[in-house]
């Protein structure tokens, strides 16, 4: 088996990226432009975090490639990691080994 080199569909990742720019503008501009209430502010804060960071999530995949091998699938990008199928030890769900 040859490796294979994945990455996200460029359309999917577009889309995420007008999703997270329309919420961080929806939330974080009537913080900077109107005086609202103090528990809006602090909901709207809340919306301006949230979209922030699926922002940072969709940039971090944009910029990974994925490279599935015949025995490791190796994360090549900002955080990138390894993964090997035949390391001698089982797979654990809780992810501690």
């Amino acid at each position: 088996m040859s490796s294979a080199d994945l990455r996200y569909p460029r359309q999917t990742l577009w889309a995420d990226y007008v999703r997270a720019g329309a919420g961080v503008l929806l939330c974080g501009a009537p913080l900077l432009v109107l005086e609202v209430n103090h528990w809006l502010a602090l909901i709207l804060a809340a919306g301006f975090v949230l979209f922030a960071l699926f922002l940072v999530r969709t940039t971090l995949r944009h910029h990974t490639r994925y490279v599935l091998g015949p025995d490791t699938l190796c994360a090549d990008g900002p955080a990138g990691a390894v993964v090997e199928w035949n390391n001698g030890r089982p797979m654990r769900r809780d992810g501690r080994g």
